[in-house]
């Protein structure tokens, strides 16, 4: 910044401006970035403004001896599941359904699972993989637990809300199925001349809005709305003091409508909670298709010629990124998502006419790292303090010129 100063100070009629802006929750919530591109937009209308680049300086890798510079962004939706079972004494097991069997049965059938995984011109989007699953209990007895749940990561090049709910509503139906079969096969070993009476459940798969729907219908439009107004107030409440985080308080909205609804039975409610990031690509915007690999080669450019590094693009970064949020997501996607996001409004939202008419083509590109989230990571110092900058300074340049060097 201080060369870009000094350069403005000697070339007032610079063809070109530097914009920084400093967010602190990258991988967290994107609270920083989801609130900045309303800004971006703002500033662009106030002064006549084009982003011709967006660079965001996460640290990088060295691969096969090139570091790896990223021109798009991985999509990640957050699945949160809860489960109803029957409760039992556990003298009489047999008789009730143990919830944890049935989100057990959901677990083995997404953690990594292949099917969601995905290949973009040789590159792999990792399979889902679960961050929390538990009973709901808070406290000791010996009854069966009447309700489970928990929450994974879906990450994607080309998935859609649509098609992850509708594949999970099906896993849910194969996993009370096999739950059930199983059951059916212990109780016959353990009482042989007993007729098992899980033989006449019957379970239900239901997306959120579809359960909120059923009470609706139920209780009316006014009397379930003014509830579920409540509900929100006292749910927005733990999560600004910072007693349930987005997920937790997801589940939490789902069990207290799930009790609302009055359904008894077995039953698998599933929703998204927050955060949610929208697959991106910088070839892909609308008008300025091939953008990316554009800006890529200048950078490739500057690199070779200031320090002799070696640059490797690659399409998708899958570690997570602000750089979902440089365009605005599919109108129908949102939609999807944000009708099965129990905390959608206040509590969590972004602002889609901003990132609609942001649009800019974007690079992840930072100093080399290494041992991600580890408590050894860390950052080459060289790489750093002199050669990321130097590479900048020479890109900047490039981008200023009205035509630059490719």
């Amino acid at each position: 910044m201080d060369w870009y100063g000094q350069m403005a100070l000697e070339n007032p009629g610079l063809p070109g401006n530097l914009l920084f802006a400093a967010v602190a929750d990258e991988e967290g919530y994107s609270a920083g970035m989801r609130g900045s591109v309303s800004m971006f937009t703002e500033l662009a209308k106030e002064y006549g403004l084009n982003y011709a680049c967006l660079l965001d300086l996460e640290p990088g890798f060295i691969e096969g001896g090139r570091q790896q510079v990223y021109i798009g962004s991985v999509g990640k939706i957050m699945p949160s599941i809860l489960v109803q079972g029957i409760k039992a004494h556990v003298v009489d097991c047999f008789q009730g359904l143990n919830p944890v069997g049935a989100l057990a049965e959901m677990f083995m059938r997404t953690e990594l699972s292949p099917e969601f995984s995905e290949v973009w011109e040789g590159e792999v989007c990792p399979p889902p993989t679960w961050f929390n699953l538990r009973d709901r209990k808070e406290g000791y007895d010996v009854s069966l637990p009447l309700r489970a749940g928990g929450y994974m990561s879906v990450l994607g090049f080309t998935k859609t809300a649509d098609s992850v709910m509708a594949r999970l509503k099906a896993i849910g139906g194969e996993a009370f199925s096999a739950c059930f079969e199983r059951m059916g096969r212990q109780a016959a070993a353990v009482y042989p001349t007993e007729r098992w009476s899980g033989e006449k459940w019957e379970y239900q798969v239901l997306e959120y809005r579809e359960l909120a729907g059923i009470c609706r219908e139920k209780f009316g439009e006014e009397k379930t709305g003014l509830w579920m107004k409540e509900l929100y107030k006292r749910v927005r409440e733990q999560v600004h003091t910072g007693n349930w985080n987005y997920p937790q308080a997801s589940l939490e909205m789902m069990d207290e409508l799930l009790t609302y609804s009055g359904i008894t039975g077995p039953v698998m409610v599933i929703s998204f909670a927050p955060p949610y990031y929208p697959a991106f690509h910088s070839d892909g915007l609308s008008g300025q298709e091939g953008a990316g690999t554009r800006l890529y080669r200048i950078l490739e450019k500057s690199a070779r010629k200031v320090c002799g590094l070696e640059l490797n693009m690659k399409n998708y970064f899958c570690g997570i990124s602000d750089l979902s949020y440089c365009r605005g997501p599919d109108e129908k996607e949102l939609r999807a998502c944000a009708g099965n996001m129990p905390l959608w409004g206040n509590m969590y939202s972004m602002d889609v006419k901003s990132m609609g008419q942001f649009q800019v083509p974007a690079m992840l590109f930072g100093p080399v790292g290494r041992d991600i989230h580890q408590m050894s990571e860390r950052v080459n110092a060289r790489s750093l303090l002199e050669e990321v900058p130097e590479i900048l300074q020479d890109f900047t340049e490039q981008v200023f010129a009205k035509d630059p060097v490719v």
